[in-house]
């Protein structure tokens, strides 16, 4: 998009928070919480670190437009219904959790790979290309910013 690739799984998160928004915002009521509940343990099998990356691509794709429905369901639930309250507390505690299982899956993904050691290899080379893009791009930005506030023309915020 514009010259910015963007994750799918990314836009899929995305997209499934602006959808469940939109019908948050239209149609609010106790049928979120509802959705919300039977969404929670299907999000969480599906996105259990260890076979989330051996999912095929659709799969993974779903998954994350539906944790995207389920924070802005869950969000909604929460503060609608004060008695939910402990369950930011217990989000936060499988969110940790999941972080650990995933930085554990991760130490381990490179392994046996023959491009180990070589720098970038192919598996995240356009990853890098887009973040290089997105570095000159706000470098040029900050520099013509820059440009104008040494010359008096611009206030720096």
């Amino acid at each position: 998009m514009g010259g910015v690739y963007l994750c799918k799984g990314c836009v899929s998160l995305a997209a499934g928070l602006l959808l469940a928004t939109t019908a948050v915002l239209l149609i609010p009521g106790a049928w979120v919480f509802t959705a919300a509940a039977c969404l929670l343990p299907t999000v969480l099998a599906v996105s259990w670190p260890r076979w989330y990356s051996k999912l095929p691509r659709r799969i993974r794709d779903i998954s994350r437009f539906a944790l995207g429905t389920l924070i802005a369901f869950g969000s909604f639930s929460v503060f609608s219904f004060p008695i939910l309250w402990p369950a930011l507390v217990l989000s936060f505690m499988a969110w940790s959790f999941y972080k650990g299982q995933r930085r554990q899956v991760l130490a381990h993904r490179c392994d046996g790979c023959p491009e180990l050691g070589r720098g970038v290899c192919s598996g995240y080379a356009r990853q890098i290309q887009a973040m290089r893009a997105i570095e000159a791009a706000l470098e040029a930005e900050l520099e013509a910013r820059y440009a104008l506030f040494g010359a008096g023309k611009l206030p720096l915020e």
